[in-house]
């Protein structure tokens, strides 16, 4: 009986307009939306590849030791391929961190990206799966009650010995499959559209993301579905229904996250971005002190003039030279003071933020769709957590090119004071960035509680439609 019940279902639907409009809104909006990111990311690789290539040949042009430290190093982060299916970041381009001794890794500047893009949402799984296809959802559901009430058909087949769970189930299973299968279809041919760009090759642990992000995308849609059966046993007309779980759908997956943010600020205040650089220029003041302190100190202990450079004393004096060397370690610890009081100030400020954050996704979590891009996201391996992971490796980073950069520079000290007046320089041998590795299993667990969530969104929400059909009145 169930069975019947599911193929009628699913019958229906297919020869509904509506399951011909979900196959055109999946083919093409799915399709032209990938090709769309498919093209920006070949297009930000064939750009990192150029920064890349720039940048080093930059580094290993260098000349003098003083160069790598204050000068810097430009590093470009690789585009992540998973951003074709969700980013958190609009159409930004490629990332170019500036690193200095006496600044904290910061995006350079001179960044281009294209300026009309950005007036425009981009059409992502988390996009077209949480607004488009959530509608969607509730297109095949909102009469699923009050439609055959209304048609006379459910008086019909309740005359049968038809218990009603397994008539309402059988609803759910047929229906949800109708709306499903576009969606797998429209996806699958649009993986396969972007494949037709040369540089974009998935690996094993990218299909796998793909696979979370589609049993998570059919969590959710389970949920509104199940939302919009809830609202049709619950009213006796279509019309009533359409409108209310119109305005219900508003509330849940628009309004309420759009809200939560400013909930968040209200409640859970930090400190300002004013403040936190205030303190920072005042470590920073505080470190070059310390060192100016340590310059004459020694000037004084060695007989070196305050101003020797106006008083007639060859730059590359014995002295100076011996100077350079012997203040390469008082230098170092200067700048590694600097940075590990500004990573006390940054990670203070960030336990504010991260405090208002989470209670802002707690709150938020109250909307199914929330959690839905929560998990979508940490799929992708575009989530906060990820994002954290590579400020700290960007820290380390730093802390590893002050330690080449300060021996590059005690080196070229010791040639100079040998008598080679041209030593032989080189930043062949520069330390490189690495990213950090995506970790599925550990993404996966920082987003158990959004899973969860979207269990129980889709149990209470079959429940209150089981519920209400029980009693309701098919006359």
């Amino acid at each position: 009986m169930l069975m019947l019940v599911i193929k009628k279902e699913i019958l229906e639907h297919l020869m509904s307009l509506r399951f011909s409009l979900a196959c055109i809104l999946c083919f093409i909006t799915l399709g032209l939306g990938l090709w769309v990111n498919g093209r920006e990311y070949t297009e930000n690789l064939a750009d990192w590849r150029a920064n890349t290539t720039m940048h080093r040949l930059e580094v290993e042009g260098y000349n003098q030791s003083w160069m790598i430290v204050w000068q810097g190093v430009k590093v470009d982060l690789p585009p992540n391929i998973m951003q074709i299916f969700a980013s958190r970041r609009a159409y930004d381009g490629i990332r170019t961190i500036q690193f200095s001794q006496d600044f904290e890794p910061q995006p350079a500047s001179g960044a281009t990206t294209n300026p009309l893009a950005n007036m425009f949402p981009r059409t992502d799984l988390i996009f077209f799966i949480g607004i488009v296809m959530s509608l969607l959802a509730l297109v095949f559901s909102y009469d699923a009650v009050s439609g055959e009430k209304e048609q006379g058909t459910l008086r019909l087949m309740l005359s049968y010995s038809i218990p009603r769970d397994t008539y309402l189930l059988g609803k759910w299973i047929g229906g949800f499959i109708s709306l499903i299968l576009p969606l797998v279809l429209g996806l699958i041919c649009a993986v396969m559209v972007t494949l037709v760009f040369r540089d974009v090759h998935y690996t094993p642990t990218n299909w796998m993301q793909m696979i979370l992000m589609f049993l998570f995308a059919v969590l959710y849609l389970a949920a509104i579905y199940s939302l919009g059966l809830f609202v049709s046993a619950r009213t006796e007309r279509p019309a009533t229904a359409a409108v209310a779980v119109l305005l219900v759908w508003v509330i849940l997956v628009l309004a309420w996250p759009t809200v939560t943010p400013y909930l968040a600020t209200r409640f859970g205040k930090a400190s300002s971005l004013v403040d936190l650089d205030k303190r920072k220029r005042d470590v920073m003041k505080e470190a070059w002190e310390q060192y100016k302190k340590a310059d004459k100190e020694y000037d004084k202990a060695h007989d070196i003039p305050e101003m020797w450079w106006e008083n007639g004393v060859a730059r590359d004096s014995e002295k100076i030279l011996k100077k350079r060397i012997d203040m390469v370690d008082v230098e170092l610890k200067a700048v590694k003071f600097l940075a590990q009081e500004q990573e006390k100030l940054n990670n203070e400020f960030l336990n504010g933020m991260t405090h208002q954050t989470m209670m802002g996704q707690h709150v938020s979590r109250l909307s199914p769709f929330s959690s839905f891009m929560y998990v979508i996201l940490a799929a992708a391996g575009e989530d906060a957590g990820n994002e954290r992971t590579l400020q700290k490796q960007l820290i380390e980073y730093k802390e590893r090119l002050a330690d080449y950069g300060f021996k590059k520079q005690r080196e070229e000290g010791e040639e100079r004071l040998k008598g080679n007046k041209k030593p032989n320089y080189s930043c062949v041998d520069c330390p490189r960035f690495q990213m950090p590795a995506l970790s599925l299993s550990h993404a996966m667990g920082a987003v158990a509680l959004d899973v969860a969530l979207l269990l129980i969104w889709n149990a209470v929400f079959f429940m209150g439609a089981y519920m209400s059909f029980l009693r309701y009145d098919a006359r």
